[in-house]
């Protein structure tokens, strides 16, 4: 027994050995192979693979010291593949999501992208993890059947229990492959909500709203909705309606139009779509003329070009010598007239 004893010390001790010595050669001889490479990041993935070279290399030789001295061998050796194996996924699952997070362009540009990173390299290790429990407990004997439906139905009841949590991570991992939206735009949602995105965050996206207030949206919801992403437009729609007294005649009406027109075709902002400018209607009490353009500029921008545009619209107006109508005002309703209180035909207590 003593001399089992030995020899099993003495074969764990040129394991160590052989895994320290010969796991540092294989770790240098691939991490030149990594730098012939010339490939961003093959030679930190290399880096990441010292430890588990060294396990790997130390478990062979382990493994064979017990079969020269005539030792068990077979589930010392199994056992010590799989964990070198696990350690070795993990670290590669690492230097992949690393090599991808500094190579890829689309996720360096997308702060979602990037947050969902370490999510999916922990969700990785425990994947491997628990892969790998599983094939140690089969090689030691048990019964795994069993173990492999609870976490089965375990799997299930915490889907269940997390599914909008699920949902909205998903949402946010949509938001960022499609961007429809991006932060610090402006943007609506379909039930009138609307405001500077500031934060996509995992669960949700929070809008600072024209009020000021904060509203947080989940992602998941966002991800299916129809969203207006109004700082993503090309060109800005100015549109205005003026209504004419009938007194004008119809020289004055064509000296608006064509000066609404000479207006907007003048602006050095104007797309390159020629403006609108029509009669639209002859309503009862007014004549209707309708103005649209297209301007190239951003919302701030067309703020400022809508209110020269507007008083500019007025100036036409006045030189063409026309009235705008006027509304009538509605008729205000006179308060009812108190009535005099009913006088008795005779005095309290003469007889009729």
């Amino acid at each position: 027994m003593s001399m089992q004893v030995l020899a099993f010390v003495a074969s764990a001790a040129i394991a160590v050995t052989c895994g320290w010595i010969l796991g540092g050669w294989a770790h240098r001889a691939l991490y030149r192979l990594s730098m012939f490479a010339r490939i961003p990041l093959r030679d930190q993935t290399a880096l990441r693979l010292r430890g588990p070279l060294a396990l790997l290399v130390g478990v062979v030789a382990w493994d064979i010291a017990l079969w020269l001295f005539d030792l068990d061998h077979d589930l010392i050796g199994t056992i010590g593949l799989l964990v070198a194996l696990a350690w070795a996924a993990m670290r590669l699952v690492d230097g992949g999501i690393e090599s991808v997070a500094m190579r890829s362009q689309w996720i360096s540009g997308h702060r979602v992208s990037q947050s969902l990173l370490p999510a999916a390299r922990r969700a990785a290790h425990v994947a491997i993890a628990v892969i790998a429990c599983v094939m140690i407990l089969s090689t030691l004997g048990y019964a795994v059947g069993a173990l492999v439906a609870g976490l089965v139905i375990v799997g299930f009841a915490v889907a269940l229990g997390a599914q909008k949590t699920v949902e909205n991570l998903f949402g946010a991992f949509a938001i960022g492959v499609d961007t429809p939206f991006k932060e610090g735009d402006y943007i609506k949602l379909p039930d009138g909500t609307q405001g500077t995105v500031e934060d996509i965050g995992l669960r949700s996206t929070r809008i600072r709203t024209l009020d000021r207030t904060l509203v947080s949206v989940p992602n998941g919801r966002l991800a299916e909705a129809q969203i207006e992403a109004l700082t993503e437009r090309d060109r800005v729609r100015f549109d205005v309606k003026l209504k004419l007294e009938l007194g004008a005649t119809t020289q004055q009406l064509e000296h608006v139009l064509a000066g609404l027109r000479d207006l907007l075709k003048a602006h050095p902002h104007r797309s390159p779509e020629p403006p609108s400018v029509h009669l639209v209607a002859i309503a009862e009490s007014c004549f209707e003329l309708e103005a649209m353009a297209w301007f190239q500029a951003s919302w701030p921008e067309f703020e400022s070009i809508r209110d020269r545009l507007l008083i500019s619209c007025l100036e036409v107006v006045a030189r063409a010598g026309v009235k705008l109508h006027a509304a009538p005002n509605p008729p205000i309703a006179s308060a009812p007239t108190p009535r005099a209180p009913a006088t008795r035909p005779w005095p309290v207590g003469e007889p009729s």
